[in-house]
């Protein structure tokens, strides 16, 4: 399917260049094709990172790829989304600052609060395993409070994630789990 995509994409650019130095080509509809060309491109760009998206050893040229979609698309919500979750797996760090640009962005839209929430509890449960796998008190405790900083932070993004959909079945559960986890 990628494949296929790169050589659609080829072919679209090289069909888009024809019209567009075809001096005979009336001007209004060379107007008319080269915004269907820019909607084509993008919508095509998008399948091309989702693709990406699904295959782990395409991984590195999918994160370069998403990167520079960002630094393209600043205010391009959905891109900012796909690319902090696929962050999420090489790099947390990176993934909450990309969730809190797409939350900047679309701050009533629920999907970047939820994920950003569940990183956080999952970082937080990171903490809490390794907690549990040791056999120093000291560190231990140490390593449940970590985790409960995430949890504490999982917790204020799921409150956030209701207060934008307050039908959010997950949202609510994750709050109300968080909430009797920490106390």
């Amino acid at each position: 399917a990628y494949e296929v995509l790169k050589e659609g994409q080829a072919k679209m650019d090289a069909e888009f260049n024809r019209v567009k130095d075809d001096a005979d080509f009336p001007a209004d509809l060379k107007a008319k094709k080269e915004e269907q060309y820019n909607n084509a491109k993008e919508d095509l760009r998008r399948l091309e990172m989702d693709i990406l998206l699904n295959f782990p050893e395409k991984r590195e040229e999918a994160i370069a790829e998403f990167k520079k979609a960002t630094e393209e698309n600043p205010n391009d919500y959905i891109v900012h989304v796909a690319y902090a979750n696929m962050l999420e797996l090489v790099d947390k760090e990176k993934a909450i600052e990309i969730y809190k640009k797409a939350i900047a962005i679309k701050p009533e839209e629920e999907i970047e609060v939820f994920n950003l929430g569940a990183l956080y509890n999952n970082m937080g449960k990171e903490y809490y395993d390794q907690a549990n796998e040791t056999d120093d008190y000291a560190k231990a405790d140490e390593l449940k409070n970590k985790g409960n900083e995430y949890l504490g932070l999982a917790l204020e993004m799921f409150e956030k994630a209701v207060e934008v959909n307050p039908k959010s079945i997950g949202a609510i559960r994750a709050a109300k789990q968080i909430s009797i986890t920490i106390n």
